[in-house]
């Protein structure tokens, strides 16, 4: 990689970092102004983590904090605990008081997804999902040119010298409108000989064979160009596995909206919610059946651990974590454009309201159902044992982090 290389990567990962941090802001500033209204003393709103960069204390008493490391932030309040009955603290404040609290960060990142979703619906928001939610009366459907993005070794495409990155225009002289019509179109023609047009992206002096056309002049070396290529191929019948022309294919599907987008940034918000905690359902169970699999692996001969790994390893496809938004995630985003990281920064604040919600006693689910076991048992825990909870709640979910920390450095690596 060239210095410019090395230096735009560094901006883009330090853009990742101050974008996350913004969308922990928000859900510490729903936490913030939930207190506020309820009573709870607020000590401390940190913008980052410390060593402390720049501290203010407010009017109303509030330490406003800038830090120096930009991960996040965090929203300090008097006696964290519900045994602390003193005036102004968590504990001193109603069962609806401590709800309202827990829940804000969870309702303002939903909220600030939402508001991303429409501004997105304004411009385009690309299709994420089967079914995807639109106002049709008000829903304009944008359609990106299909794109090659695998040929299967060995297949009908692969033989005839189509390549991954080639743009398709039209197959049996049928103009490819959509990725999803490939499919049809192929198989209309199954057996026979057709024209499979694309268009290539081409560097000259870097590329050669017969299918490049003739410059007008020397040829500069370095210029990037496109140019139509027609290729005359017989499908096959699919019988192989490869497919009839053995090609999958992406393209930018996008929905725009006006007067409606308000409603579609709330509707795809839940929707995407629900995809949400659907997914993590399912990567969870993946992992702990894949576990128990390669136990029953070690004691039974019968049983296929391999099938237990695929599914941890499929578990594990599924986990990101800061390196991998950072690292990752966030160069790509960045290179692809704005609505690309106004996307992201939508989906990533969606995932942090529904990983809170998650039942874990160290976030902020897991706490709300303590308060709810003290209203329903009519008992108080006590300060030590919500520590206790508290603490082994963050030990697991350090042990996650771990977990995704390893994954997200084995992507990197390789």
């Amino acid at each position: 990689m060239t210095l410019v290389g090395v230096l735009v990567l560094i901006a883009q990962i330090i853009g990742g970092l101050l974008l996350l941090t913004l969308i922990v802001v928000v859900h510490e500033l729903g936490h913030y102004f939930m207190a506020r209204k309820n009573g709870i003393e607020v000590e401390e709103f940190g913008i980052g983590f410390p060593p402390a960069a720049y501290k203010r204390k407010l009017k109303n008493g509030v330490v406003l904090s800038i830090n120096w490391l930009p991960i996040g932030g965090f929203c300090r309040v008097k006696g964290e605990n519900s045994a602390d009955k003193r005036k102004g603290t968590y504990g001193s404040a109603s069962f609806k008081g401590k709800t309202q609290f827990l829940l804000a960060g969870v309702a303002a990142n939903l909220i600030f997804a939402a508001l991303v979703f429409t501004v997105l619906s304004l411009f385009g928001m690309p299709k994420l999902i089967p079914n995807q939610f639109v106002v049709p009366a008000d829903n304009h459907e944008i359609l990106g040119p299909v794109e090659i993005a695998h040929v299967v070794e060995g297949s009908v495409a692969a033989e005839n010298g189509l390549q991954s990155g080639d743009i398709l225009i039209s197959i049996a002289g049928q103009a490819v409108l959509s990725s999803s019509e490939v499919p049809s179109m192929t198989a209309a023609h199954k057996g026979e000989e057709v024209a499979v047009v694309v268009e290539r992206t081409a560097i000259t002096c870097e590329t050669s064979g017969d299918d490049i056309p003739p410059f007008n002049g020397p040829a500069v070396c370095g210029v990037q160009y496109q140019y139509e290529l027609t290729k005359t191929v017989t499908l096959s019948d699919g019988a192989d596995g490869k497919g009839v022309l053995g090609i999958s294919t992406f393209s930018e599907e996008s929905n725009r909206a006006t007067w409606s987008a308000p409603i579609v940034g709330v509707a795809l918000t839940a929707q995407l919610t629900y995809e949400t905690f659907k997914g993590l359902g399912g990567m969870l169970g993946n992992l702990f059946v894949g576990i128990f699999e390669n136990i029953q692996g070690l004691f039974n001969s019968g049983v296929d651990a391999g099938a237990g790994s695929a599914k941890i390893a499929s578990a594990g496809d599924g986990l990101s974590g800061p390196i991998g938004i950072i690292g990752i995630l966030f160069p790509g985003a960045f290179a692809s454009g704005i609505s690309v990281v106004l996307l992201l920064i939508g989906v990533i604040s969606l995932s942090l309201a529904v990983m809170n919600l998650l039942p874990i006693p160290a976030l902020d689910g897991g706490r709300w159902l303590l308060v709810i076991f003290s209203k329903v048992t009519q008992k108080e825990i006590s300060k030590e044992t919500e520590e206790k909870i508290i603490t082994r709640g963050f030990m697991a979910i350090l042990a996650l982090a771990a977990l995704t920390i390893f994954l997200d450095i084995w992507r990197l690596a390789t």
